[in-house]
């Protein structure tokens, strides 16, 4: 028995608020495997044909952006989902080969495309991005760096600091990087945390914790609205739970609990 993900865009198909798998023998050639061991694929809702939607998802089936299921999926659930999306949308981006421009074919075994006519092989790119939680003590006690970015103007979620990693750059540089383009901050004492698969768009966040070193708080105003040092006991709103970015923060108040 296989299990079916369904996904339209960001969104998946959901009964009563959790994951909804099809489960068949037999499914589209379209489907992709995303996990060998537990039979689970996922199919786009539009290679779904017409004919199977009424047997495949039933009436009360609603489809839910990932970004706001992650809060209640397990974290193999999480990574599922992420590298389900991740699949889909460069499977979407390489019909044609990037070399000479000819249509490409799926690869019947492997995550890829292949040209027949140069026979190029595509296989899927990760982008890999840093985010790190920044502490500083004021007055003897630990803060947190915490800023409202442009991206997120329409709500009052304050995250971390992140960035993507440049060509030639380790992760500890763009840690370096990111802190002093987006703040005027300087850090010291990078030390890693975890890592997270993310599909927007596909991207492997990479954590960090570091200290504050030195400089005045300045921000980049076309990544930031504001940014400030925020007591653990008192902090705005936070990313969900289920990201990487809620992890570290989290990490950040348990290591500090005698503090406050």
């Amino acid at each position: 028995m296989k299990q079916l993900l369904i996904c339209d865009k960001d969104t998946f198909a959901c009964m009563n608020g959790r994951i909804f798998y099809h489960q068949a023998f037999h499914l589209p050639d379209t489907a992709l495997c995303i996990d060998a061991v537990q039979h689970l694929y996922v199919i786009e809702k539009k290679d779904l044909i017409a004919k199977n939607l009424l047997y495949i998802l039933p009436n009360q089936c609603q489809f839910v952006p990932f970004r706001r299921l992650i809060a209640g999926l397990t974290h193999e659930q999480a990574n599922q989902l992420a590298k389900a999306l991740q699949l889909i949308r460069w499977f979407q981006d390489h019909h044609f080969c990037s070399r000479c421009g000819s249509k490409t074919i799926r690869h019947h075994v492997e995550f890829a495309t292949i040209c027949p006519t140069c026979d190029y092989h595509q296989y899927p790119r990760l982008q890999p991005c840093v985010i790190v939680a920044i502490i500083k003590y004021i007055n003897h006690v630990p803060h947190l760096l915490l800023a409202h970015h442009q991206r997120a103007k329409d709500s009052l979620m304050y995250g971390l600091i992140a960035g993507f990693v440049e060509i030639g750059e380790s992760l500890e540089q763009c840690v370096l990087r990111e802190a002093m383009e987006e703040t005027g901050l300087v850090v010291e004492n990078i030390q890693y945390f975890s890592s997270q698969p993310w599909p927007f768009p596909s991207n492997l966040m990479v954590g960090f914790i570091a200290d504050y070193a030195s400089g005045e708080l300045v921000i980049d105003k076309q990544e930031l609205i504001h940014a400030d040092f925020f007591a653990l006991n008192d902090l705005p709103k936070i990313p969900p739970k289920g990201t990487i970015a809620h992890r570290l923060i989290e990490q950040v108040q348990q290591k500090f609990t005698a503090f406050y």
